[in-house]
């Protein structure tokens, strides 16, 4: 297999895996309560190679927003598509990220803190497609080394997140900023983990782009406390703008998330 494939392909597999767990349907094993130590598929991760592999954690949001805005704002990212704009978009707010490109020889890229927005829409296929509105980073050392090895961009931008732990209880505060954007995000939740979702390994594909590869991923998770989530500031891109609602449809909390992708040919 050659390792570094087309731009476009790639592109599309970052937004695949940064956003699975989020909309698809996983194996989950789910306990009362979750140790505090990070799992590991050790030597057992059951794919034939690794392309690539991130971990970290994260705060996940399902968010409504107006349709019709969002149907113009794919117009204008993806003017040779004709998708159909959902009622909501998914937003990942992710720190701590550590990466790995081992076909170039690139481990160890961060910690980087990211924002990643994203809707699932269908252009008349059988199968929706997961569609990027917009990344943001705050590190120009893993910026850099994905646009080089992987052909992926990321906007530069100021990511302060902030996280107390206070009586068993987490609380996050993320703030991102940019020339045109200002995006802030308060929640909290469960510090000891309700769960476990893991998978090995999971097929995934892409319908215009005929991409293939085998992915798996694992992470702990709890959800947010539902009154103590705020989100402010709107979704400013280079295409135009989409309204952000002060709340949200549903958060989730993701801790020791470990992905790894296998591209096939």
């Amino acid at each position: 297999m050659t390792y570094l494939k087309s731009g476009v392909t790639i592109r599309i597999i970052v937004v695949l895996f940064a956003v699975m767990g989020s909309f698809l349907v996983w194996q989950a094993v789910v306990a009362d309560r979750v140790e505090e130590s990070p799992p590991s598929y050790g030597s057992t991760i059951n794919l034939p190679e690794v392309d690539f592999r991130v971990m970290g954690n994260e705060v996940s949001l399902t968010v409504p927003v107006d349709r019709a805005e969002l149907q113009a704002l794919l117009d204008s990212l993806y003017p040779e598509s004709d998708y159909a704009a959902p009622s909501s978009i998914g937003l990942s707010f992710d720190y701590g990220l550590v990466s790995d490109i081992p076909g170039a020889g690139v481990f160890g890229l961060g910690p980087s803190n990211r924002m990643f927005a994203f809707a699932i829409a269908s252009d008349g296929g059988a199968r929706p497609e997961i569609v990027s509105l917009g990344a943001w980073r705050n590190d120009p050392v893993t910026n850099a080394a994905y646009l080089t090895h992987l052909g992926v961009s990321s906007k530069p931008a100021n990511i302060k997140v902030n996280i107390e732990h206070d009586n068993d209880i987490l609380r996050f505060k993320f703030d991102v900023r940019d020339e045109n954007l200002r995006i802030k995000l308060r929640a909290e939740g469960p510090a000891v983990m309700v769960g476990r979702t893991f998978s090995n390994p999971i097929p995934i594909s892409n319908r215009t782009t005929d991409l293939r590869a085998n992915v798996v991923q694992q992470f702990d998770f709890a959800p947010c406390d539902e009154g103590s989530v705020h989100l402010s500031g709107d979704l400013k891109t280079s295409a135009g703008t989409l309204n952000l609602p002060g709340k949200v449809a549903s958060c989730q909390i993701r801790r020791w998330r470990e992905i790894h992708v296998d591209i096939l040919d």
